[in-house]
């Protein structure tokens, strides 16, 4: 059976195609967990982007799965030239603006973060694990995107930043949007000890309505005032499944060390052993970075390095430009033995 997919338009004309080829690849990646060989094109109708191909009929397990996906706008089923429009799943559990109204400079994009969500989770091998039990560390979390991406969909998330003042923004925001919208949460400020230090948590557990919360029904987001090494210490309990980060753009990462910047490389050779500590075994990640400030061969090597093992795909695929300064890639990565897994073989 033929179906169509149409993608949301990006305001930003020349990021729009390559924002399409990322939306291709992104329904690849999911579809590979049900699909050995999914095949899909882009195309253009009346103007508008598609993505088509073949599929058997859905079921409700990969129309959930498409549904999710980070740029579908109309999912329809293709009769010669006709298009059938069908209703995707209802995947939002809170708001669909939770993401979004929190505006700050670098923020990043809300579907590129969609995105880099379910593409770890496609890793993951983590369609069939319903939203409620999949946790997710971004353990350089800014303000907050990735965790509000999470719990708007109904997963756990934990984050971490150096940075105090965007935690504490990030906090401010998630506690007057809930009351704002008369969400019933629980906001409980804490300090874990990590390394004989303490570090500043919060905690907030969130239920779409009264009875959810009085059930039990409930998700958490939880904010770290933390370097990102400490995500080994704070997850040792309870690993993440899926660790999602969008890394420094520039050279030196912003958070110190020693009161001084820190190279990112260095950054990363300091907190990626941790990073895996955080991780469960059959878990995932996805990290995006600049390719004019961190060179992919550099990275794989770093991941590498820290027990990693990189997940095949062309080196180019998720490559696009951002801004002139900006040339972004992405890598997949799991903390599991090479032979689970395929290792990249070619840069």
């Amino acid at each position: 059976m033929r179906y169509s997919f149409q993608l949301l338009p990006h305001v930003n004309i020349r990021y729009r195609q390559a924002s399409a080829e990322l939306a291709l690849h992104e329904l690849e990646h999911i579809l590979s967990c049900y699909a050995a060989e999914p095949s899909f094109t882009l195309e253009s109708i009346g103007g508008c982007l598609f993505l088509t191909g073949d599929l058997p009929p859905l079921s409700a397990s990969v129309l959930h799965a498409i549904s999710m996906h980070s740029s579908l706008f109309l999912l329809a089923r293709r009769e010669g030239d006709t298009l059938c429009p069908l209703a995707p799943l209802s995947t939002d559990v809170y708001p669909e603006d939770l993401p979004e109204v929190l505006k700050y400079k670098g923020k990043t994009h809300v579907p590129f973060t969609r995105m880099l969500i379910n593409l770890a989770r496609s890793a993951a091998r983590r369609w069939d694990v319903p939203e409620s039990e999949i946790t997710v560390l971004d353990p350089m979390c800014g303000r907050g995107t990735t965790l509000y991406c999470c719990l708007q969909k109904g997963m756990h998330s934990i984050g971490l930043d150096a940075h105090a003042p965007s935690i504490r923004e990030g906090d401010t925001y998630l506690r007057r949007y809930l009351e704002y919208h008369r969400l019933k949460f629980s906001r409980d400020a804490f300090s874990r000890t990590v390394s004989g230090q303490g570090v500043p948590g919060i905690t907030y557990i969130v239920g779409a309505d009264k009875e959810a919360f009085r059930t039990g029904h409930v998700h958490s987001l939880s904010f770290f005032h933390a370097d990102a090494a400490c995500a080994g210490s704070l997850l040792r309990r309870h690993p993440a499944d899926l660790l999602v980060c969008d890394l420094p753009y520039g050279v030196q990462h912003d958070a110190t060390v020693q009161g001084k910047p820190e190279h990112t490389q260095a950054m990363l050779r300091r907190v990626l052993p941790a990073w895996k500590e955080a991780m469960k075994p059959d878990g995932a990640g996805a990290v995006s970075f600049n390719r004019l400030t961190l060179r992919r061969e550099a990275l794989l090597s770093l991941l590498s390095a820290s027990g990693f093992t990189v997940l095949s795909t062309p080196p180019d695929i998720f490559v696009h430009e951002v801004e002139q300064a900006v040339q972004r890639d992405i890598l997949l990565f799991t903390p599991a033995h090479p032979s689970s897994h395929e290792q990249e073989a070619s840069i």
